[in-house]
């Protein structure tokens, strides 16, 4: 896989884990132009499969999307 596709992976599952809902296509295009700049560095850096990015990504979508349960 591609670093792309480890990201939309990333967003994914982390979005179902914190709505319990499958994000659309255009979510996850809308989520992944949105991702701070820290954690793209980090995922740059460790790759988007890492268990500390995807701490992040969650942390992070939980702080905007965790209404939505």
């Amino acid at each position: 896989m591609n670093d792309t596709q480890n990201m939309r992976n990333q967003l994914h599952d982390c979005f179902i884990d914190i709505t319990g809902a499958k994000p659309s296509e255009d979510q996850i295009l809308v989520i992944a132009e949105e991702v701070p700049t820290d954690i793209k560095g980090l995922a740059f850096q460790w790759g988007w499969l890492d268990t500390e990015v995807r701490e992040k990504i969650y942390l992070w979508l939980e702080s905007k999307y965790s209404n939505l349960k």
